[in-house]
């Protein structure tokens, strides 16, 4: 009855929360396990990385009075993924939602673990999502170069796909 379905529907979520958890481990290991790591891939992840926390801290001394998860300023995270999935291999869009969510958690609001987990990993598997349809449709016209991807509707449908993933 009420009580049997809300049981179900709490193991449900729990089942949910745990599989897309374990999906990006999976996604995290395997990309790590398949991309071969350059300076100039590194530097570019820690300049939108270090760009991000100094935007989510100048957004706290200037911005947010009183910061609440879930409010418009943790949607401007997206402002910093989306680049790393564009410009970079998976493995940088899947590590970039880790130090992010990590610092936007000791610095503006603490969630309950698993919600900052389940945010990480959702955050992850969009840019992992992004990532791999930009590389998928480069690599299938080798004419189409990084530089004339960005301002292309193939961009802004992998920029979008981040998007619904991660919001969805």
């Amino acid at each position: 009855t009420k009580c049997a379905l809300r049981h179900f529907a709490e193991r449900a979520a729990r089942a949910f929360v745990a599989g897309v958890d374990a999906v990006y481990l999976v996604v995290l290991v395997l990309s790590g396990c398949t991309t071969s790591v350059n300076a100039r891939d590194l530097s570019t992840f820690a300049v939108l990385a270090a760009c991000a926390l100094v935007s989510v801290e100048a957004s706290l001394r200037l911005a947010w009075r009183r910061p609440q998860a879930g409010t418009p300023g943790n949607d401007l995270l997206a402002v910093w993924t989306i680049p790393a999935a564009l410009l970079l291999p998976p493995l940088y869009s899947v590590l970039i939602a880790i130090p992010l969510l990590l610092f936007v958690q000791l610095r503006v609001v603490k969630r309950p673990l698993m919600k900052l987990i389940f945010s990480v990993a959702c955050t992850g598997l969009a840019g992992f999502c992004a990532a791999g349809l930009r590389a998928i449709l480069i690599n299938a016209n080798p004419s189409v170069t990084l530089d004339a991807l960005v301002s292309t509707p193939t961009a802004l449908l992998a920029a979008l796909l981040c998007v619904a993933i991660r919001y969805a």
